[in-house]
């Protein structure tokens, strides 16, 4: 009797012999499914904030330089299946332009891995000389 309670309770959470490996216990949306993240190529200066927001998970994720070699990153907090996401830069690595791919979509019942950071050379710093100016050096 007792074994086939135990089986019985398998069955109910999913566990029976027809579960997979990216099956999960719980499927009432309460429990956090998945993870969020990428890879960022090109960084070679530090400074670069990504913003994750995804229902009612908020995070900054701060990424160091790495030379400019291709890293991967994963947001801490994870979300619900079904949540809404957008990562955003919220800080651009300095002397560099960083853009996103794959920025906003929908958390299915994987981890999100494709949301990917590319970071070239931006514009040179302009140093403008805010001295005093007169006629004399317009000549």
């Amino acid at each position: 009797m007792r074994t086939i309670l135990i089986f019985t309770m398998l069955g109910l959470a999913g566990l029976g012999s027809n579960a997979t490996a990216s099956d999960r216990i719980f499927a009432n949306g309460f429990e956090p499914c998945c993870t969020l993240g990428g890879e960022v190529s090109g960084l070679s200066s530090s400074g670069l904030v990504l913003h994750l927001a995804a229902g009612a998970v908020s995070e900054n994720k701060n990424l160091a330089a790495n030379g400019g070699q291709p890293q991967l990153y994963t947001f801490a907090k994870t979300a619900s299946t079904g949540s809404a996401y957008t990562v955003t830069i919220t800080t651009q690595p300095g002397g560099q332009i960083c853009t996103l791919s794959n920025a906003s979509g929908s958390i299915g019942s994987t981890p999100v891995d494709d949301i990917n950071v590319t970071c070239v050379a931006g514009p040179p710093d302009l140093n403008w000389d805010d001295g005093a100016w007169d006629d004399a050096d317009w000549q």
